[in-house]
């Protein structure tokens, strides 16, 4: 199986093209911003017309990088857009008018609703959305809860994932979209780490500006000349490690060419080193958790350990070379203090939440609070303290990912929740058992993607918001019966 044809080239080409006419808006031409803005959503809105898997493999390509979502924003009605709405938009009024208008005429209204298992538990879980979204209006008003419960609303996507993916290449489609982001994203965490280490880039110049306005990540000084690349997309930097390996793994026992080979491992020290330059200890947690999956399910009824234990030693070895080659390139030999020290900023923030979320949640444990529901805990973040000296905060937007779901829809919203992604589980591990070759490496390293997306929501939320919902909706659509 080939990573490197047409769709990853033009998924590649397209992503530094929009990456570059970012930063032009950014610097030197502001206008640009929403001039790309409408060619973005209207170049989807044509293509996904045209063939919805096209527009599915957008917003899969956009989620990769985009993190937040706001490389490109418009003013309408007085209101800032993201391209991510925009591609939401476009893709959902494609599906919801072409689509059901032809399922409809065709009189197959009821299988579409009823096609898979997964459908009954993804319908299923619409009932606590909209439940929390509902209360939310109640309680605190649209406002509020707005910006709470409209990542949710990337649910709706559902049914043009499953369109899309009732083509059996879109798998193998999503995951060269996943490898052209793996690269890019990789050539961008290195070429600001580079910058900032030997002070091209400065805190509060025009490029961390950027970073920071179009929400794609988090530029940090930790120590001497080390800093902190930090992008939200990451979390599919992680993704493509694990896949990468269990594709690797499956190159070994094939007559794939070296070049081949050689690509696959450049790829995935891309995708290493970026998570190593993160310094995300919840992304770090969820690599050791997804590499441990992996391991298993590598291993499979044979219990071939010897084979998968080689697979292991690869990651282990890019993983030294990235850490030793970001050592080089920073002067920095003396690891960071935020691998082994928990009193810094973030991590006392964390814990801050833990009891206002437990009093929250006990407040109505079972059905929630309801979307835009705030607490307030005591902030140790620079940035909170700068405005208010005292430290407390109040917001609707937590860093334990669970407890925010089970905070807005309750225990109930949660359990089901939960039972939707254990259905994917299901149907992909149905899918295993009589996989090819091919196929079999791509399974296994999306399971363990999902396992390290599991563990890496204790610590940061994904699960409600459409980065890990968009990567749920693709295991959602893999493998499903036609």
């Amino acid at each position: 199986m080939s990573l490197f044809n047409k769709t990853f080239k033009v998924a590649l080409l397209a992503m530094v093209g929009v990456e570059l006419l970012s930063l032009i808006a950014h610097l030197a031409w502001p206008g640009l911003n929403q001039i790309v803005f409408f060619l973005i959503f209207a170049a989807t809105l044509i293509l996904s017309w045209r063939d919805i898997r096209v527009g599915v493999l957008i917003v899969l390509g956009e989620l990769m990088i985009g993190s937040l979502g706001q490389l490109f924003t418009a003013q309408i009605l007085n209101t800032s857009i993201s391209v991510r709405t925009a591609l939401f938009t476009a893709v959902f009024l494609v599906w919801l008018v072409k689509y059901t208008q032809k399922t409809i005429s065709s009189r197959k209204i009821i299988h579409l609703l009823s096609k898979s298992q997964i459908r009954f538990e993804a319908y299923l879980l619409t009932l606590p959305i909209l439940y929390g979204t509902l209360l939310g209006l109640i309680r605190v008003g649209f406002s509020q809860s707005y910006f709470d419960f409209n990542s949710w609303l990337f649910f709706l996507l559902a049914p043009a994932f499953w369109e899309a993916f009732v083509d059996k290449n879109m798998i193998q489609r999503s995951i060269q979209v996943l490898t052209a982001a793996a690269i890019w994203v990789g050539v961008k965490t290195w070429a600001l780490l580079i910058t900032t280490s030997l002070g091209i880039v400065k805190i509060g110049d025009s490029i961390y500006n950027w970073v920071r306005d179009t929400r794609v990540g988090e530029i940090t000084h930790i120590q001497e000349s080390l800093y902190r690349i930090f992008f939200q997309s990451h979390i599919f930097s992680l993704i493509a490690i694990l896949v990468f390996l269990a594709i690797l793994h499956g190159v070994k026992k094939s007559s794939s060419t070296k070049v081949e080979r050689r690509n696959l491992l450049l790829v995935t020290f891309f995708a290493i080193s970026s998570v190593v330059i993160s310094q995300s200890r919840s992304l770090w947690l969820g690599a050791l958790v997804g590499g441990i999956v992996l391991i298993f399910l590598l291993a499979g009824k044979t219990q071939d350990w010897k084979e998968a234990g080689k697979t292991l030693r690869t990651g282990l070895i890019l993983t030294v070379v990235s850490v030793l080659l970001v050592s080089l390139v920073t002067a920095s030999m003396q690891p960071p203090e935020r691998i082994y020290n928990t009193n810094d900023a973030g991590s006392k923030s964390r814990l801050a939440q833990l009891f206002p979320l437990k009093v929250g949640i006990s407040q109505h444990w079972l059905l929630g609070n309801g979307f835009g529901h705030e607490i307030t805990y005591q902030s140790s973040d620079p940035r909170i303290l700068n405005d208010n000296s005292d430290g407390k905060y109040t917001t609707s937007f937590f860093e334990w990912g669970y407890l925010d779901i089970w905070l807005k829809i309750g225990f109930l919203g949660l359990f089901i929740y939960l039972n939707f992604i254990r259905e994917i589980v299901r149907l992909n591990l149905i899918h295993l058992r009589k996989a090819t070759a091919n196929n079999r490496g791509m399974t296994i390293g999306l399971l363990a993607g999902l396992a390290a997306l599991l563990v890496t929501n204790i610590f940061s939320p994904y699960l409600n918001h459409p980065l890990g919902i968009g990567y749920l909706l693709l295991l959602s659509g893999a493998w499903q019966k036609d």
